[in-house]
């Protein structure tokens, strides 16, 4: 092997590894758990999930809470939200109803507003987000 061939193979290697890492930083996990209110049983995708475009968000909350549904800063409208009362379960899908079938690919945030509808009152905020690859 000759010394230009030699210095190519190892530059692009060294490229190669740099490339490597420049992945893993963009797209692994932050690794930093979401602090979830004690009114937010679970929710999905979770904090810095990476998720297919037909992904739906969903919010268990405990009994007895209603919610407003924020994505990307836009409220979403009460009737385009599968509410389920008894169980504190809502999830919202993009529909064609709304004009957009599928999440854009990217980085989106997801903001809940909840507020106790019975017994002592409790409100609060919480967001997250997750990215659509």
């Amino acid at each position: 092997m000759n010394s230009t061939r030699f210095r190519i193979t190892l530059t692009l290697l060294g490229l190669a590894l740099i490339g490597v890492i420049v992945g893993v930083v963009l797209f692994a996990p932050t690794g930093r758990a979401a602090v979830v209110p004690d009114a937010v049983e679970r929710f999905s995708p979770g904090q810095g999930d990476t998720v297919q475009r037909q992904v739906s968000v969903m919010v268990d909350m405990k009994v007895g809470y209603e919610i407003q549904l924020f994505v990307d800063g836009v409220e979403i409208p009460s009737e385009f939200l599968n509410v389920t009362q008894a169980t504190g379960v809502t999830i919202w899908r993009p529909s064609d109803e709304e004009g957009n079938l599928a999440w854009p690919v990217g980085d989106h945030s997801v903001a809940v507003v909840y507020n106790r509808i019975v017994g002592s009152a409790d409100t609060g905020e919480f967001t997250w987000t997750f990215r659509v690859q």
